[in-house]
């Protein structure tokens, strides 16, 4: 809601903040950081990677819980959107499903842009421009590599990296990521040690009604 000046008095949602990014204005870091952390086979896979799969369902078979996902970007994209994250192997068979749908219907930089603009990164942020806006106060465009190295973190395990109750886990997670930007060749030694030290300043703007009896 705005006042006649176009100055914003207050925000009204369903309890999702979600602002989408055209692909171009997503930061190549980013896109390069997921895809070396979350799926290096990105572009070589049709949606599915079996050997990851084949990794996971031995390890969850040896602990007798479901503790190895293997899903692609591809995959958690279809959970986020369409499916649950319910850790049981019928919403997995859902996965692929709906992947093999996703996969034929765009284009694989078509999807990466889809999952970032879609994952949770907790307090209610949907997507990483709201993530942006929430944690820091700025486009993402405007972040530094730390910066959207300290936001990619997040989504993992949202509850356990809420940088608000949980920011020493989420920073030492963020750490972990770059270090294996080094391991793969994306991110030389000296730049991931100039960006580890960097400090994280979350800068919160959560709106508040500046006119309450006006919005009500």
């Amino acid at each position: 809601m705005k006042a006649a000046n176009g100055k914003v008095i207050s925000e009204i949602s369903t309890g999702e903040k979600r602002t989408y990014l055209k692909l171009e204005d997503i930061p190549l870091f980013l896109e390069s950081l997921f895809i070396v952390t979350e799926d290096q086979k990105f572009y070589d896979h049709a949606g599915v990677d079996l050997s990851g799969i084949s990794r996971a369902l031995l390890i969850n078979s040896q602990n007798k819980t479901i503790e190895q996902g293997g899903s692609t970007i591809t995959q958690q994209l279809a959970r986020n959107v369409y499916l649950s994250h319910d850790r049981t192997y019928n919403r997995k068979l859902s996965d692929l499903i709906y992947t093999y749908q996703i996969e034929r219907k765009k284009i694989k930089t078509g999807n990466h842009g889809v999952y970032l603009n879609a994952i949770y990164f907790s307090n209610g942020a949907y997507g990483i421009e709201a993530a942006s806006q929430y944690y820091f106060s700025r486009p993402a465009g405007e972040l530094t590599k730390a910066e959207l190295a300290f936001l990619a973190a997040i989504p993992n395990n949202p509850e356990y990296y809420n940088p608000l109750e949980h920011y020493d886990a989420t920073k030492k997670r963020q750490e972990r990521m770059l270090e294996q930007m080094v391991a793969n060749g994306a991110l030389e030694q000296a730049e991931y040690e100039s960006l580890i030290k960097s400090t994280i300043k979350l800068d919160l703007s959560i709106p508040v009604d500046l006119y309450p009896d006006y919005v009500t």
